[in-house]
């Protein structure tokens, strides 16, 4: 079999292989939809937070391939419009590389707004509790006032030399 022949052969069976092609680049947008779908779920129900750029990437990519295979199973000159797609592509993923960068950059800052909120939250209840009651301010002056107490009562000298030793010094 020569190139010649390939050729011929691929240009009979064009449709045979390209139509389940196309129809795959359409699963696939829908699958990456989907996912990104139960991530916003999941982002809602638990909290649970993944990056999503590779989806959006995804479907920019199979999005711009799928144009140009479906120009190339409807229109004549099937080579440009396979060549076109390829090109759709590529600029579908760099889309989908921006707007998936976008959402995860987003949903980054939001992660640490939450985080900063719970660390607050976390000292806030570590904090030592302050009674703001009448109570509470009673019994804070009372312990004030037997601290002045205390230190108002003169303290015990003890002598620096027991009266024992005081005896046998005497003795002598």
């Amino acid at each position: 079999m020569n190139i010649r022949e390939a050729i011929v052969w691929l240009q009979e069976n064009f449709y045979n292989y390209m139509i389940p092609i196309t129809a795959l680049c359409v699963l696939r947008v829908v699958m990456c939809l989907i996912e990104i779908r139960h991530m916003n779920r999941l982002r809602d129900k638990k909290f649970v937070f993944r990056k999503q750029g590779s989806h959006y990437r995804e479907i920019g990519l199979f999005a711009g391939l799928f144009v140009g295979l479906v120009l190339s199973c409807v229109l004549p000159l099937k080579p440009v419009w396979i060549a076109l797609g390829v090109v759709l592509a590529v600029i579908g993923f760099k889309i989908g590389a921006k707007k998936g960068d976008e959402v995860d950059a987003f949903w980054r800052e939001v992660i640490a707004e939450m985080s900063a909120e719970a660390e607050k939250a976390e000292k806030l209840e570590n904090a030592p509790e302050i009674d703001t009651s009448l109570a509470g301010f009673l019994d804070a002056l009372d312990v004030y006032n037997d601290e002045e107490e205390a230190a108002a009562e003169p303290a015990v000298e003890e002598p620096a030399v027991s009266e024992e030793a005081a005896e046998e010094n005497v003795e002598e």
